[in-house]
C-alpha cells in the first residue's frame, strides 16, 4: 500500500500513527489518546478505551515493531508525542496533505471528474 510506505517516509511517528489507523483499524481519538502504558511489554497488545470499556486489540507483527522502535525503550507518557515531550495534538492540515503527496496521489481535494 502506498500510503503504508509514504508514511514509513514521513518519519517514526507518522509509521506508527498510519499502521495503527490503517492496518490495525483504530480510530485516530484511540490512537491520540493511547499511552505507553496501555501496551503489552511485547508492544504487541494495546489497550484502547471504546465506549463499552476498555479492548484489548492484537497488533499486526508491522505495527508491533513500529511501535517499538519509535518507543525505543519508553514506557510512560503519551504513545505518541508531540514536538516537546506531551501529547500528539490531532494531525492537522500539513500530515493530510504530505501523506498523500509521498504516497502519489498529490495533496489536494479530491474532485469529482
Amino acid at each position: 500500500m502506498a500510503l503504508l510506505a509514504a508514511g514509513r517516509r514521513l518519519g517514526a511517528k507518522t509509521a506508527v500513527l498510519v499502521d495503527l489507523l490503517l492496518v490495525d483499524g483504530l480510530k485516530l481519538g484511540e490512537v491520540l489518546a493511547a499511552n505507553a502504558e496501555d501496551l503489552a511489554e511485547d508492544d504487541a497488545t494495546l489497550t484502547v478505551n471504546r465506549r463499552r470499556g476498555p479492548v484489548e486489540l492484537d497488533l499486526q507483527d508491522g505495527t508491533a515493531l513500529a511501535v517499538a522502535a519509535y518507543l525505543d525503550g519508553r514506557r510512560t507518557g503519551p504513545l505518541l508525542l508531540g514536538d516537546s515531550p506531551t501529547r500528539q495534538p490531532a494531525p492537522a492540515d500539513p500530515l493530510r496533505r504530505r501523506l498523500p503527496a509521498q504516497a502519489g496521489g498529490g495533496g489536494g481535494r479530491h474532485r469529482a471528474a
